[in-house]
């Protein structure tokens, strides 16, 4: 179990859909807009979780209990649909489905204001 922060020089690889995790695999974007179902099927199987959310200075990478427990405070507010309406100060959440070379998957987060 661990959370690390990915945040200084990874900013712009991210944004152009690559990420290298904590062991050094690059990961890149292969799908967006994911609903919940899938989420938690593929949270259930061990895969981690990436928050990233730039208007709050957060990329994390989120594993075993960690990313579970990361998954379940923002599940509720993921969705699939344009941004509803901002609310309090809680970002709106996309899943994205990433990928490394030899297909492992990485599920980020990406939070919307």
């Amino acid at each position: 179990m661990v959370v690390i922060d990915l945040g200084g020089g990874q900013w712009p690889a991210v944004e152009g859909g690559q990420l290298r995790g904590p062991d050094g695999t690059v990961f890149s974007r292969r799908m967006t807009r994911m609903s919940r179902r899938v989420g938690d099927d593929l949270v259930a199987g061990g895969v981690p979780v990436v928050a990233h959310w730039f208007g709050g200075g957060l990329l994390q990478w989120c594993d075993g209990a960690d990313a579970v427990a990361m998954w379940r405070r923002s599940r509720a507010r993921v969705i699939v649909q344009p941004l509803p309406p901002r609310v309090g100060q809680e970002p709106w959440w996309t899943l994205g489905r990433w990928e490394s070379p030899v297909g492992q998957p990485l599920l980020v987060l990406t939070g919307h204001c």
